[in-house]
């Protein structure tokens, strides 16, 4: 890709992205953007210093190239009280002057229930470029001691968001952790995370970090368990017949380049499974 300097002298941060959007063509149209915007976030939570990693589909963009579904959200993990961070992004939020700007439009945070297996918090963000709104990003995150079990990959993002950019964020193997115990526990979960698991257990997967983390979020699923009154018993990771997968999986499939029918990718996950995570 020739990028000529002189067409974007004169650019503001929507410009540049918009440049980029055009040049490289991206799959579905707009994604240069979305990414774009995603990354300017995590540069503007970095300057609240609170302590966070970046985990879900945002890090696969660095592991599955073609097949990563599009992601339009960050997901986060935190060790503070989400209300911490709300009062701190909206500070930074308000002290960001530059053509694109964040508003927090909405917040919200939950503590473990019978629907989702941790402490958990929300924001929507509108996204301006002056005026405009130009669309809207979803912060989601866990908050809790995990982040302290986890072992973080550095991450580089674009220079356009500022020169040596890095972050803090999952490897792989917890995102497939996560996503694995969503598709084998007993709550309805969307089919996404099949789709995803379907994409990873086709790389270069570290197993026996992958089992880690598997023990690390399972023995916080069962102390939640625990305190609903719910069976801890023997767990199996296997997508069960009954499981309920939330559609549409078409959608889900397509995201990420597939024509591979819903029950033959769910044989092969189970069969994956079977062969490296049942001792």
């Amino acid at each position: 890709m020739s990028i000529k300097k002189d067409e974007i002298s004169d650019a503001d941060i929507f410009g540049v992205i918009s440049y980029l959007e055009k040049k490289i063509s991206s799959e579905p149209e707009g994604r240069v953007i979305d990414l774009a915007l995603l990354f300017y976030l995590i540069r503007i939570l970095q300057k609240t210093n609170v302590d966070f990693f970046v985990k879900g589909g945002f890090v696969m963009q660095y592991y599955l190239g073609s097949f990563a579904r599009p992601t339009v959200d960050v997901d986060i993990i935190i060790n503070s009280d989400p209300d911490v961070l709300a009062k701190k992004l909206e500070n930074e939020l308000s002290a960001y002057n530059e053509s694109i700007s964040f508003k927090i439009g909405f917040y919200a945070k939950s503590k473990a229930s019978a629907g989702y297996y941790y402490d958990g918090f929300t924001f929507d963000i509108d996204v301006f470029h002056f005026e405009q709104k130009l669309t809207q990003i979803r912060l989601d995150g866990i908050y809790g001691p995990m982040l302290d079990r986890i072992s973080p990959v550095i991450y580089e993002g674009p220079e356009i968001v500022q020169e040596n950019f890095v972050f803090k964020g999952v490897p792989k193997e917890y995102v497939m952790a996560e996503k694995i115990m969503a598709i084998t526990n007993e709550l309805p979960r969307p089919f996404k995370h099949a789709v995803d698991v379907y994409s990873l257990i086709h790389t270069d997967v570290d197993v026996l970090l992958l089992k880690h983390y598997l023990d690390i979020i399972l023995s916080q699923d069962n102390e939640v368990r625990k305190r609903l009154g719910k069976r801890t018993g023997p767990y199996v990771y296997e997508i069960k017949e009954d499981k309920k997968l939330l559609g549409p999986f078409f959608w889900a499939i397509i995201q990420a380049g597939y024509n591979v029918p819903a029950e033959e990718m769910i044989k092969e996950i189970n069969l994956w499974m079977e062969k490296n995570l049942r001792d």
